[in-house]
C-alpha cells in the first residue's frame, strides 16, 4: 500500500467513526402497533411504582434471614436458603452466587445426592447470571446425568442450554460459534423429550429447532400459535427473542413488553426483557423510551451485581442516548471518545507500517541469502560436475586397465598351454613359480584418482600427522597415504585393504599401526577428517 493510502486510510477510518457516532433518529413515540402502546404505557406506569414492589421482595429477604439465623441443623438450613435463594435470584446476584454455596455446602453435610445436585444447578445459575460462563458449564458439565431425578431435569437442562446460547452468542471464532451452537442443539433436542407435547415450552423448544434447522416459516408458525396465557415472564421473554430472530418485531415487542412487567411487579431487578425491549424499540425509533428504559435497566443491574447484563446495556446505550439531557456533555465525551479512537487507529496503523518495513527488510535479507544460497549450490553442482567428469574418467581408465589385465592373463595362460603341450614342463613350471606381478601402472591410476578427486588430501592428512608423508613425485602417493585413501573411501578390512593394493596382509598391518603412532589427533577424530575431504 503506498504511503497516499496508508494517511487516506488513517483519516477516513476515525470520520466514519465519527458520523456513525453522531448520526440519530428522530424519536417517536407511538409504535403504531396495535396493543403495544397500551403495554408500554403499562410498563411505564409500572416502573414509576417499583419500590413497593422492591420492599415487599426486602421483606421476603428479611425473613428469611431471620429463619436462616434459629437453623439447627443442615436440613433445615438447606430449605431456608433454597427460599433465601429464590429471593436473591435475579435480584442482588453476588448474593445469590453466595447463598447457592451456602445451600450446596448445606447439602454436602446432609450428604444427599440429589440435594448436592440441586444447589450445584443453583450455583451454576448464579454463576452464568454474574457471566461466569465457562465455571457454569464446568460445574454443569461435571453432573453425572443419570443421578438427575425429574424434577431436577427441566431445571438442569434449561440452564445448561442457556449457558451455551450465551457462550455461542459471545464467542468470537466460528469454530466455537459452531462448537456452542451444536451443544445448545442438543440441550434442545433432550428437553423435547423432557416436555409434555401440549405444554407451552415443547413448543418454544420446537421453534428454537425449526430455526436451528434453518426452518424459519415453519418455526413463526409453529411461534404465532403459541398460547401465551398464563405464562411466566422467562418464557415471554424467550418468545420475544425468537420473535426478534424470525423478524417478526411487532410480536416481539408485545412479549418483550409482557415480560418486562411481570418483572418489574416481581422485583425483579435483572432485566433482561427490558434490556431487549430497549433495544427493539430503538430499532423502531421510539429512542426516547428505549433512553429510559435501558438507563433502568442499568441502575439496576449495577445494583443487582449484573455485571453481565451491565457489559450488555452499555452496547446499547451509547447508541440511543443522544437526544437527552447533558447533550454538550455527552457530545465532548463522544468527542474525546472519536480522538481517542483516531490516536488509537493512527497508532495501528503507524505500528501497522512498522511491521510492513520490518518485513520488507526481512524479505530483502531473506532474498539476498537464498541468492548467496543459489550461487553457492551452482558452485557446488559445477563442482560436482567437474569431480563426476574426473570419476568417470578414471573409471574408464580403470576399466581399461583391468581389461588389458584380462588380456595379458589369457596371453599367459595360452602361453603356459603351449609349454606343456610341447613338453617343456620346466619352463611352464618358472613361469608360475614367477609370481611377480606388475603394480606400477596400477598404482599410477589409483595415486593420479585419488589426488584428483581430493586435491587437498595430502595437506590435510599432513596436518594431523607428527611426520608428514612426502611422496617422491608428483601426482603420487606414499603406501601409508594409499593406505590412508583407501580408509578414506570406506575399505576398512585389512585384507581388502592388502588384496586392492596388492600388498601382504602383515604390511596392511604395520602401515596402520604406524599411521596411528603418528596422528596428532585421536582416531575418531582423524576419521572425522578424513570424512571432511
Amino acid at each position: 500500500m503506498s504511503k497516499l493510502s496508508w494517511i487516506s486510510f488513517i483519516l477516513i477510518v476515525p470520520a466514519i467513526c465519527v458520523i456513525s457516532a453522531c448520526s440519530h433518529n428522530t424519536s417517536v413515540e407511538s409504535s403504531g402497533i396495535a396493543g403495544l402502546d397500551s403495554l408500554l404505557v403499562e410498563l411505564d406506569n409500572a416502573l414509576q411504582f417499583t419500590d413497593h414492589n422492591y420492599a415487599k421482595r426486602r421483606q421476603e429477604i428479611e425473613t428469611a434471614k431471620d429463619n436462616l439465623a434459629t437453623c439447627q441443623t443442615p436440613a433445615d438450613r438447606y430449605e431456608v436458603l433454597r427460599s433465601l435463594y429464590s429471593c436473591y435470584r435475579g435480584y442482588r446476584i453476588d448474593s445469590a452466587l453466595i447463598v447457592a454455596d451456602m445451600r450446596l455446602d448445606a447439602a454436602s453435610q446432609i450428604g444427599d445426592p440429589s440435594k448436592i445436585i440441586s444447589a450445584t444447578i443453583n450455583v451454576a445459575e448464579s454463576y452464568a447470571n454474574a457471566g461466569e460462563l465457562h465455571k457454569a458449564a464446568e460445574l454443569l458439565e461435571a453432573i453425572d446425568t443419570k443421578q438427575l431425578r425429574s424434577h431436577h431435569e427441566k431445571y438442569y437442562y434449561n440452564v445448561l442450554g442457556e449457558v451455551y446460547r450465551r457462550l455461542k452468542d459471545s464467542a468470537v471464532m466460528p469454530s466455537d460459534r459452531n462448537y456452542y451452537g451444536a451443544r445448545e442443539q442438543a440441550v434442545i433436542d433432550t428437553l423435547l423429550t423432557k416436555n409434555e407435547s401440549s405444554s407451552t415450552g415443547r413448543r418454544l423448544l420446537e421453534v428454537k429447532h425449526q430455526c436451528a434447522l434453518g426452518h424459519r416459516d415453519q418455526a413463526l408458525r409453529y411461534l404465532r400459535q403459541t398460547d401465551t396465557t398464563a405464562i411466566g415472564a422467562p418464557q415471554l421473554h424467550t418468545m420475544g427473542r425468537l420473535y426478534i430472530e424470525l423478524g417478526d418485531t411487532a410480536n416481539a415487542c408485545t412479549m418483550l413488553a409482557k415480560a418486562a412487567i411481570l418483572d418489574v411487579q416481581a422485583g425483579i431487578k435483572e432485566y433482561v426483557a427490558l434490556i431487549d425491549l430497549a433495544a427493539t424499540l430503538h430499532t423502531m425509533g421510539q429512542t426516547a423510551r428505549a433512553y429510559r428504559y435501558i438507563n433502568v435497566a442499568l441502575d439496576d443491574a449495577q445494583f443487582s451485581g449484573a455485571y453481565f447484563r451491565a457489559r450488555e446495556i452499555m452496547k446499547i446505550l451509547p447508541v440511543i442516548d443522544t437526544e437527552f439531557y447533558n447533550i454538550e456533555k455527552l457530545a465532548m465525551e463522544r468527542a474525546d471518545r472519536q480522538r481517542t479512537i483516531a490516536l488509537i487507529f493512527g497508532s495501528l496503523m503507524l505500528i501497522a507500517a512498522m511491521i510492513v518495513l520490518f518485513q520488507t527488510r526481512r524479505l530483502h535479507r531473506l532474498s539476498r541469502r537464498l541468492n548467496d544460497t543459489n550461487l553457492e549450490l551452482e558452485h557446488s553442482n559445477a563442482s560436482l560436475r567437474k569431480a563426476d567428469g574426473i570419476k568417470l574418467g578414471y573409471v574408464t581408465t580403470l576399466l581399461q586397465t583391468y581389461a588389458a589385465y584380462d588380456t595379458g592373463l589369457r596371453d599367459y595362460r595360452r602361453s603356459i598351454y603351449r609349454l606343456l603341450k610341447a613338453g617343456q614342463t620346466e619352463k611352464a613350471l618358472d613361469m608360475v613359480r614367477n609370481d611377480k606381478i606388475d603394480t606400477d601402472a596400477f598404482y599410477g591410476i589409483f595415486d593420479s584418482a585419488v589426488i584428483s578427486m581430493f586435491p587437498q588430501f595430502i595437506d590435510t592428512v599432513n596436518s594431523v600427522m607428527k611426520r608428514p608423508y612426502t611422496p617422491k613425485a608428483a601426482s603420487t602417493l606414499t603406501p601409508e597415504l594409499r593406505v590412508i585413501a583407501m580408509i578414506k573411501l570406506g575399505i576398512g578390512s585389512i585384507d581388502e585393504i592388502a588384496r586392492m593394493l596388492h600388498y601382504s596382509n602383515q604390511t596392511v598391518y604395520n602401515y596402520r599401526s604406524a599411521i596411528k603412532a603418528n596422528l596428532t589427533i585421536t582416531e575418531d577424530a582423524f576419521k572425522h577428517t578424513l570424512n571432511a575431504i
